[in-house]
């Protein structure tokens, strides 16, 4: 099984997997770490450069909507290097996020949506979206900037079918990500979407550590 989207991964991951050997699922057939910090987004750092030489190991890299204060004229060259990586397979997770605070910086977010929408374009590369709390803006900067037929993995959804329909409609490349959020007995939207999501419309990912089947206490290297 193929985890699209992981978000914490540190030091080096073959020594990790060893590490665990007791515990590592048997089905795991490879994931795509996130890097969306730009404080990590140095190609030629320990991490990345770990990463890059593992196998079943893919890396998405962009500036998650919480972290733009840390993207500067630096960080945005480092993300340029690391996106024409061939083992860099997504620009992301990227897009916008409003919840608490957040939407004080609603404005420089779009800004640096739409400039990694372009730097995606430029290198032919899908998108990984994070939209939370700001549907409307995310459809509308995505519809206006992106071509409506590029590959697009919506992470991480958190609503009803209804609002899901208009984001395949629209984009017949997109597809939308679920987690262990869909175990939870009060997750009415999730549910709602993975009873009447097409199967060929539908990516699972774990985003660990962020989420944990409902069923267990705490975290385990065995959910990745």
């Amino acid at each position: 099984m193929l985890n699209e989207h992981l978000d914490r991964i540190y030091g080096n991951f073959q020594e990790y997997r060893e590490a665990n050997a007791d515990s590592f699922p048997n089905e795991f057939g490879g994931c795509v770490a996130i890097f969306c910090n730009p404080l990590t987004f140095n190609p030629r750092g320990s991490l990345f450069r770990s990463l890059v030489n593992e196998d079943n190991v893919w890396i998405a890299v962009g500036c998650h909507p919480k972290k733009v204060k840390f993207l500067n004229k630096r960080t945005l060259q480092q993300l340029n290097e690391c996106i024409r990586m061939p083992q860099v397979v997504a620009v992301g997770e990227i897009g916008l996020d409003y919840s608490g605070m957040f939407h004080l910086e609603a404005e420089i977010q779009k800004d640096v949506f739409r400039t990694q929408i372009k730097l995606a374009l430029d290198v032919s590369k899908p998108i990984v979206i994070h939209c939370r709390d700001a549907e409307e803006d995310c459809f509308s900067i995505l519809k206006a900037e992106c071509p409506l037929n590029w590959l697009i993995h919506l992470h991480c959804y958190m609503l009803d079918f209804e609002h899901a329909q208009k984001w395949l409609d629209t984009f017949p490349n997109l597809y939308i990500g679920l987690t262990p959020k869909v175990t939870y007995k009060n997750a009415f939207d999730v549910h709602d979407t993975a009873r009447k999501i097409p199967l060929t419309r539908l990516v699972l990912e774990s985003d660990a550590p962020y989420f944990i089947p409902s069923i267990v206490s705490k975290f385990s290297i065995s959910f990745l």
